[in-house]
This record gives C-alpha cells, structure tokens and sequence, in this order.
C-alpha cells in the first residue's frame, strides 16, 4: 500500500469582538485562545522538525491579537479580573460566578484542586437565583483565586512548566493581589510571541502560511445572497437581496496588504 499525503491546513479565526462603543472587546476568545494555542500550535513544531503545516490566519484575527499586545486592549472578562477582589461589586461578583466557569470542565477546571473547589462551591444552578444564594458561600479571597484561575487555566502547554505559570499553577489557592498582576503581565508576553512565532517558522520553510479576506466574509453571499439558491435552491432569503461586491474587493485587498505587511 502506497503511503498517503496528507496536507493539514489549520484555520485560525475569531470574529471582530470589540464593541465600538465601548472599545472594549466583548467576548475574550482571543485573548484565552491565544494562550493556550495560538502559539503552542506553532511552538511544538520545534520539536519535530521534519513535520511540516499550513496556518491560515484571518486578519481580523491578528488585528485584535496586535491590539492586545501594543494598545493594552481589554475584554469583559480582563477588566473584571483586574478589579482588587475586595473592591468587587456584587454585580462584579455575580458576573464572576456566572463567567469565570466559562470552560471546559474536564480539560481546564477539574484537573486543577483549588479551580475545582471554586467550582464545585458554585453548583449548576445558573439562574440569578442559584447565583445570588452561591454568593454566600464566596469569601473576598475565593473570588481571588477564581479571578486567577480563570486566566491560569488557560495557559498552553509550552509554558505550564516555565515561570511564573509552573509556580502560579502549584500555589493552587490564597492567591494575591501581586500573583494577579504578574500573571497578566506574563500572559501579555506570550500574546507577543504569536506572530513572531508564525514568521520565524515560515522563514525556516517548516510552515506555509495563508490569509483571507480582512473580516472573513462568506464572498460570494456578500457579492449576492442569491447565490445561495445554487446550493439550497428552495432556501429562505432577505428581501430584498443583498449585494456589495465593492466591499467583498475591499476585504480582498484589505487583508492581504496587512497579512503582507507583517509576513511580507
């Protein structure tokens, strides 16, 4: 039997979250996936340098990791973790235990003690009622530990076991104020390494990289909704129909003058 080849095309997207009216990101997918595998995905290739991979990744993506790095941007979920958990609202708290569980279990909370005590100390019952009668049973010092926890737990592989992730993830509770803070810093500097990361090995030739339009339309919707009835002829549409081709030309060149502008 002839050995197959195989060509794994990795797609690396988020939408654009950030609310134009607050300048705040909305969702912190970004940021968390950054983290944990933005730059693990590349990193590991370190280790197996006969093993090459194709990235695609979306500028919208990059726009909003960059924005991270050089402008300090911040998600809901960042500008809740850097509040001193004494000086918490119970709004803030609220959101909290209603957010900072926002995970998957199995793969983040649970293997971690002092996370899934948090957890487990919530209970399942998310309305505001169930909430509200949880928040009882949190000291100023849990809701520390769940503002730490669920930023930590989100730290990828190749750097669980360097400083001051590896310190942080054994401390497991009773966190302060100080860990807090150099945990962010920290994070902010692996955000840093993603882009670098993707180039160094492109430069290497163990990856090739490609892009898409700037926001990642569907281009042909955005040229004409009716192009769908090619697939689904009896779909529902808008009406009227939708057509700007302009700004799908726009996207086009758009994102491949900031993809080049940064990988050349």
């Amino acid at each position: 039997m002839k050995p197959i080849k195989i060509a794994f095309l990795w797609h690396q997207h988020q939408p654009y979250y950030k609310n134009p009216d607050t300048d705040v990101y909305i969702l912190p997918w970004v940021r968390l996936h950054g983290l944990k595998d933005y730059y693990d995905m590349v990193e590991i290739l370190d280790n197996f340098p006969k093993i090459h991979q194709n990235f695609n990744l979306v500028p919208s993506l990059l726009l909003q990791l960059e924005d991270y790095v050089q402008n300090d941007a911040k998600d809901e979920i960042l500008r809740k973790t850097e509040i001193p958990a004494a000086q918490l609202s119970e709004e803030d708290r609220l959101f909290l235990l209603k957010y900072f569980f926002m995970a998957n279990p199995e793969r983040l909370i649970l293997p971690n003690p002092g996370y899934k005590r948090l957890f487990l100390k919530r209970r399942k019952n998310l309305s505001e009622t169930g909430l509200k009668q949880a928040l009882r049973f949190f000291t100023n010092q849990d809701f520390l530990d769940l503002q730490v926890w669920y930023n930590l737990s989100w730290t990828g592989e190749s750097h669980k076991n360097q400083e001051p992730f590896k310190s942080l993830i054994q401390k497991d509770y009773n966190f302060s104020e100080e860990d807090k803070s150099t945990l962010l810093e920290n994070q902010k500097l692996v955000l840093a390494k993603i882009l670098k990361k993707h180039k160094d090995l492109a430069e290497k030739g163990q990856i090739e990289l490609s892009t898409t339009p700037f926001y990642h339309p569907i281009v042909p919707l955005l040229c004409d909704t009716q192009i769908a009835r090619v697939a689904m002829p009896k779909v529902s549409l808008p009406t009227p129909g939708f057509k700007f081709p302009e700004d799908a030309d726009r996207q086009i060149r758009d994102g491949l003058d900031y993809f080049e502008q940064r990988f050349g």
